[in-house]
């Protein structure tokens, strides 16, 4: 199906709306960012979440098989970093992948990273080399995070959260302030070097379960993009939240209305980035459904290539329901239109309160 839709400023753009049996999904408890040989992940319990196994960098996507239970999941390996969580009440089905044998992949070393100060303070350690990270719980189930790491100045990092994963950097100081969504109540975020440093911090989000929330993350310039359309808005429309039209927090922890993040930094080869849309299901007064899409638009870094990413959905009942997508871009001579995918995520039902 071919539809051209109206945008702010009068353009028109055409979007083509995808079947489902026109690409893939794959539901389950990750995906594996892979080049040649690359380390697979280890279970790991509650206790040991102090690690994060670095494996050599990795580019092509596919899916892992993996063995998931009701209180550990595998998370997604992404650009140099294998990172392993836990995640709660989580809705999984474990995907399969030909040639793939999580028995005799190779272990990795385990760096340790420190914990963050009992405060929410930012430790001074004078020369110390150790980075440290607080945790700040703020409006609408977002959290503050800030990092000193004063011997990685102006450098990429990974931040990891319950499967979330985005690249941050420091300032010349070896700062970072960065504002993350919580898809866990009692939430621990995770801040990885290259080098394998890291730290850790935790806070409690207890106004999380007021909120939907929906991840899209993806690696590089692939072209995606997350359309939330309130209670039957079009395009352009009062409603129609999206990277333009992205809202504020405060709209959420008001109820007023759904808003939209966009996380990570484009440095690099191979950035990790993603888009979180977030709605009041708790606070809201109004009733109806809201609609949710992912959008690829075609470019000249995408065209005749297949694009993956990931999805993971958090409602307000705490389960998180989580899938893989592998996208086939038609050819160069489609670069400006979009591919819409609608039934990728969830569309959120509000009943009258």
């Amino acid at each position: 199906m071919k539809a051209l839709n109206a945008i702010p400023g009068g353009h028109m753009i055409r979007r083509i709306t995808m079947a489902g049996g026109t690409f893939a999904v794959a539901m389950g408890a990750g995906f594996f960012m892979q080049q040649g040989d690359a380390s697979a992940g280890r279970d790991v319990a509650r206790s040991d979440l102090t690690t994060a196994p670095v494996t050599a960098p990795t580019a092509a996507l596919q899916t892992v098989s993996a063995e998931a239970t009701n209180e550990v999941e595998t998370n997604p390996v992404l650009d140099d970093v294998t990172f392993e969580a836990v995640l709660s009440d989580a809705e999984t089905v474990a995907p399969t992948v030909a040639n793939f044998d999580p028995d005799t992949a190779p272990e990795t070393d385990t760096p340790e990273f420190p914990a963050a100060p009992a405060a929410d303070t930012v430790a001074a350690e004078g020369s110390s080399c150790d980075p440290f990270m607080s945790a700040r719980a703020m409006d609408a189930a977002l959290v503050q995070l800030t990092l000193a790491a004063p011997c990685h100045s102006a450098q990429p990092l990974t931040v990891h959260h319950e499967g979330l994963m985005f690249t941050a950097t420091t300032d010349a100081s070896g700062n970072a302030r960065i504002m993350a969504p919580a898809l866990r109540e009692e939430a621990m975020f995770i801040a990885a070097f290259d080098d394998g440093t890291g730290a850790i911090a935790e806070t409690s989000v207890s106004d999380l379960v007021n909120y939907d929330r929906v991840v899209l993350q993806w690696q590089g310039d692939a072209g995606f993009e997350v359309h939330a359309m309130e209670f039957g808005a079009n395009y352009g429309e009062q409603g129609h939240v999206w990277r333009e039209a992205a809202r504020e927090a405060t709209d959420a922890a008001t109820g007023t209305g759904g808003f939209l993040l966009e996380l990570g930094q484009a440095v690099g080869d191979a950035p990790l980035l993603a888009e979180v849309y977030t709605f009041p299901t708790g606070k809201s007064p109004q009733a109806g459904t809201i609609s949710l899409s992912v959008e690829a638009e075609i470019t000249v870094n995408n065209c005749a290539t297949d694009v993956s990413a990931q999805t993971l959905e958090r409602t307000a009942e705490a389960s998180v329901r989580i899938a893989d997508l592998t996208l086939s871009i038609p050819e160069c001579e489609a670069i400006g239109e979009f591919l819409v995918l609608r039934d990728l995520l969830t569309d959120l039902t509000l009943a009258q309160g």
